[in-house]
């Protein structure tokens, strides 16, 4: 039996979530998904387990039902956490 393959998706911003100082402050950063193929699309975020406990995530998981929808995401550094420097570290790919 072929296998479909998923339907094709765009983030922005496109590769990289950077979060800036002042680090003592909560605020919300947006990740964005949306449905550029045609059928609807399931979607979840992870985080490794070595900065998991720095961030909050609203949502980490979701359904897409339609073309051309798009998904909200916010993502909160945890106040004092500073980032630590990685080619890693806030990469999507």
């Amino acid at each position: 039996m072929a296998q479909l393959l998923p339907s094709p998706i765009t983030t922005v911003p496109a590769s990289r979530l950077v979060f800036n100082a002042p680090f003592d402050v909560e605020r919300p950063y947006k990740l964005v998904i949306r449905n550029v193929g045609r059928r609807k699309v399931a979607w979840a975020l992870g985080l490794s387990n070595k900065i998991e406990n720095n961030f909050r995530i609203d949502d980490n998981c979701g359904v897409i039902d339609k073309p051309q929808q798009q998904a909200t995401i916010k993502i909160r550094l945890n106040a004092g956490m500073e980032p630590k420097h990685s080619k890693r570290f806030g990469s999507f790919g």
